[in-house]
């Protein structure tokens, strides 16, 4: 039995250095011998208990970047910084990329970063450019045609740093006819309402616009009283909604009702005829209308209350209107006169003329109110010489006179009216009434009017 053991002894030795000798010709060649009594030393040959990176969340701008640690802790609870060795990938290499933990943003938009090292993983998110919040600083615009305003867009991001976007957002217009917008700059085209909209990382801002707009439109005038024919200007004043004001009397559109008693041009109203219409002018959407009268009477009155005309003899009135203002004005010869008997007499622009024997009715019409007047023409029924007969010497003169008797009993003077002739103008001469005696002897002085004579006897000694 020693015998054997001894035997064992020797053969574990033998082996022990054939194997030492085969470590040392390895090692002389340049390879790292193999014991077969080593320590494990590596550590990844350790169990891992937890793998953790420095940020659970990144958030970049674009072209920004961020280096992530990666720590591996054992279950010996030793820890170690793997970041070098563990497997780094992005879901989206189009918004980041990520090597040995640098991510580096590359566009906009959302990925996830993932870390693997060890049979463990750990995922973190990436914001690169998120907008969390779009501003412009302005809550509304209030322009006037022509005028520009420019808008400033602020972008504040997911790590709460901000930066004027304005240039690289995108901008539209609700109405192109009524504002544009470029960059920011607001251009008003024409009047009316409208909304600016810039759009930046997903977020969208909208702001309402108004051009021209107008709270309140107002004239200097509340009534109109004209004559005919006289004119008067208005003016037109508009509000805007950012409480400035502006004339806009020629810009304004005017109309009349009525154009028969009034026109109007850029608020220039002209009376053209008795009567009561409107005037309305319109801007901006708003209407503003004023009343207007036209020689509109609150009385008519004559002159006389009878007229008394013979047949072939004139009468004038004189028709006065009271106007609504209290002014008084002559209308005689705008009014409209009418007569209710023309073989008695005729009116015309107030003119009475007698045609015949009788009663009528004279009638005046104007601005809507009506007056009447009676008239009554008397017939010629007798012609009278102040003197039958006159007794002269040569060369003197007597004026002599005619009068005219009516059916009314009325007496008229004609003399200057009536023919006079004398029958033998080589005794005496008459002319107008008056009568010069020529020479000794005897003639008749003949008086006409209106188909009546009457005769004098003239006697010159």
């Amino acid at each position: 039995m020693k015998r054997d053991r001894k035997l064992v002894r020797g053969w574990q030795k033998a082996m022990l250095a054939a194997v030492l000798t085969c470590g040392v010709v390895l090692a002389g060649a340049g390879q790292v011998p193999v014991y077969a009594k080593t320590e494990k030393t590596d550590q990844t040959q350790k169990k891992i208990s937890k793998l953790s990176a420095s940020a659970t969340s990144v958030k970049l701008k674009k072209d920004g970047t961020q280096q992530l640690a990666l720590t591996v802790t054992y279950t010996d609870k030793t820890k170690e910084d793997v970041t070098q060795k563990a497997d780094w990938t992005s879901s989206d290499s189009e918004v980041a990329t990520v090597e040995a933990g640098l991510v580096t943003a590359v566009d906009s938009g959302k990925t996830k970063v993932k870390a693997s090292y060890g049979g463990k993983n750990v995922t973190l998110s990436v914001e690169v450019d998120i907008i969390s919040k779009l501003a412009v600083d302005q809550k509304k615009l209030t322009l006037r045609e022509g005028a520009t305003q420019q808008i400033t867009a602020t972008a504040t991001y997911s790590d709460k740093s901000t930066a004027i976007v304005t240039e690289g957002a995108e901008w539209f217009s609700g109405d192109s006819e009524v504002v544009t917008v470029e960059n920011g700059l607001v251009t008003a085209v024409g009047s009316g309402k409208t909304k600016v909209s810039v759009k930046y990382g997903g977020k969208t801002v909208t702001l309402p616009v108004e051009v021209d707009i107008i709270s309140k439109l107002a004239v200097d005038q509340k009534k109109l009283v004209l004559r005919n024919d006289e004119t008067k200007q208005i003016a037109a004043t508009a509000t805007y909604t950012d409480k400035k004001t502006a004339n806009v009397t020629e810009e304004a559109k005017w109309t009349s009702a009525d154009s028969e008693v009034v026109t109007v041009d850029k608020g220039l109203v002209t009376a053209i005829g008795p009567g009561k219409t409107k005037v309305s002018v319109t801007y901006g959407g708003k209407t503003v209308t004023l009343p207007v009268e036209v020689d509109i009477i609150s009385k008519l009155a004559l002159d006389k209350k009878v007229v008394y005309v013979h047949p072939g003899k004139t009468e004038s009135l004189k028709l006065t209107a009271s106007l609504s203002n209290g002014d008084k004005v002559d209308v005689t010869e705008k009014a409209e006169w009418t007569t209710s008997n023309p073989e008695v007499a005729t009116v015309e622009g107030g003119v009475v003329t007698g045609v015949g024997a009788g009663k009528a009715k004279l009638t005046a019409k104007y601005g809507g109110k009506t007056v009447t007047i009676s008239v009554e023409s008397a017939v010629l029924s007798k012609l009278e010489a102040d003197t039958k007969q006159v007794t002269l010497k040569e060369g003197e003169t007597k004026e002599l006179k005619a009068s005219a008797l009516y059916t009314d009993k009325t007496k008229a003077d004609v003399t200057l009216e009536a023919d006079w002739t004398s029958v033998n103008q080589k005794v005496a001469t008459v002319e107008g009434g008056k009568i010069t005696a020529v020479k000794a002897g005897r003639t008749n002085v003949i008086v006409t009017y209106n188909g009546k004579i009457v005769s004098v006897s003239v006697t010159v000694k």
